[in-house]
């Protein structure tokens, strides 16, 4: 994708290399040693941009020349729907994941679903509700929502799509993926369009031969994040805000000093009652004024290319006891910190929300322990929380 879609020469770049990087499937190859086998390799695609949505199938909208490169025009009594092209998934595809930035107007929202074809059989899936952007969609729009697929033919039933709160698991597998959005109107008051941004669809599939991460030296590389803590006054959600308050610091990285407070608010998920939601967070992002997308790592060396760019991580992990060494935790079923830099030992510097302040916050974690934690067991799912857009 070329750099000139982002009017942000730092947004450019890192989404030029997750692009080019990612979906040539690069990996880190054994360099003598045991290493960590990965068994999967994800890729992001980033529709931003007219060109990204030519080929792409429109009622009720139209495709622009700005930076929201589509518009849905929902009326009282019909929908607005962009349906994207069929996107290839390689080798067999396990996990589709889709984030949005939109600007949805009050009194509308827009509907994110994503339908695949078998890998084994060529059928094509039923749609599949992974979220929305917007108000809350009224009770007739979810009629018909599935959540789990029939078997495909002579298949067991467990090899169908799940919705995992946030992505779309296909166990059986897929060769390709789809995804479509449908704004439609809340309410009777004139809702003017729904301007969609930037759509990213990352996409896991199993790899024929899996990769070994080596041991070799990361370089040396350091940014200043503003520290802000999970804690709060209520302790019933001291323990719930770990993904708002990543948002939090990179949104203060990139000039928006906005409180942890309101990126919940603008985060939380009501139909699991969570404030970690992927691609909620990054939408919440969006509404706060920056941007950003989901995307997943395959290897330390796409996560040094990003930092070099000066562009932090935000990082979702899960945690054994005793796994991830120097943590004001001793176990976590799931957690989001910020990978900030890399120690001239070649560890990672972080950012630790689960501290009460920066003194206690900012860490280094081994690689190791981080490899394990995020890479393997997280798969490497990480926001990447883009600046502002320059105003035009």
């Amino acid at each position: 994708m070329a750099a000139s879609l982002l009017r942000s020469i730092a947004a450019a770049a890192i989404l030029t290399f997750i692009l080019q990087a990612f979906a040539c499937g690069r990996s880190e190859k054994a360099a003598g040693g045991p290493g960590v086998m990965l068994p999967t390799q994800s890729f992001t695609v980033v529709h931003e941009g007219r060109g990204a949505g030519l080929g792409g199938v429109i009622r009720n909208g139209r495709l622009t020349s700005s930076t929201d490169w589509l518009e849905l025009s929902p009326g009282i009594d019909s929908q607005a729907v962009y349906e994207s092209q069929w996107i290839p998934s390689g080798t067999r595809g396990v996990h589709a994941l889709p984030s949005w930035n939109m600007r949805v107007p009050t009194g509308a929202c827009t509907l994110v679903d994503l339908r695949v074809r078998a890998w084994n059989s060529g059928d094509v899936s039923p749609w599949y509700r992974i979220g929305y952007a917007g108000d809350a969609p009224p009770r007739h729009s979810l009629a018909g929502l599935m959540r789990t697929w029939p078997p495909l033919r002579d298949e067991p039933r467990d090899t169908g799509p799940m919705v995992q709160i946030d992505y779309l698991e296909v166990p059986g597998g897929f060769s390709e993926v789809q995804y479509r959005l449908t704004a439609i109107r809340t309410g009777d008051d004139g809702a003017g369009p729904v301007r969609v941004r930037r759509v990213a669809l990352c996409i896991t599939a199993i790899k024929d031969h899996p990769a070994t991460l080596n041991d070799h030296v990361l370089p040396e590389v350091c940014l200043s994040v503003p520290f802000r803590s999970q804690k709060t006054d209520d302790p019933s959600l001291a323990g719930r805000l770990c993904s708002p308050s990543c948002v939090a610091m990179l949104l203060a990285y990139h000039g928006l000093d906005v409180p942890v407070g309101d990126v919940a608010g603008a985060a939380f998920d009501p139909d699991h009652d969570i404030y970690g939601n992927w691609p909620r967070n990054t939408q919440a992002a969006a509404d706060l004024g920056a941007g950003g997308f989901v995307t997943r790592f395959n290897s330390w060396s796409e996560v040094v290319a990003v930092l070099q760019s000066r562009q932090p991580i935000i990082a979702s992990i899960r945690a054994a006891n005793g796994e991830l060494r120097g943590a004001p935790y001793s176990e976590t079923t799931g957690h989001l910190i910020v990978l900030r830099g890399i120690d001239s030992s070649g560890n990672i510097l972080v950012s630790d929300p689960a501290a009460s302040n920066p003194g206690d916050g900012e860490r280094t974690y081994q690689r190791d322990d981080l490899t394990t934690v995020w890479l393997r067991r997280g798969s490497g799912t990480a926001y990447v929380i883009l600046p502002p857009d320059p105003v035009r």
